[in-house]
């Protein structure tokens, strides 16, 4: 089974749902990926890829998506 965890940020650092929800994913015994989407992100990617428990990492960076 595959996982995808699209990550919940404020554009500077990952929500702690975010977290949870790889956490919680583990249980399942699937494959996890997760996805940071948003625009100037570039300090959300590098937390992201300290965090433990997802396979595949993906992220996007669309300056047309912006938090209001």
């Amino acid at each position: 089974m595959s996982i995808l965890v699209i990550a919940e940020h404020d554009n500077s650092t990952l929500k702690g749902a975010t977290l949870n929800t790889i956490t919680a994913a583990t249980g399942l015994n699937g494959d996890i990926s997760l996805l940071v989407a948003g625009s100037d992100i570039s300090s959300v990617v590098e937390e992201a890829q300290t965090v433990s428990g997802y396979l595949k990492f993906f992220h996007v960076t669309m300056s047309y998506i912006k938090i209001f």
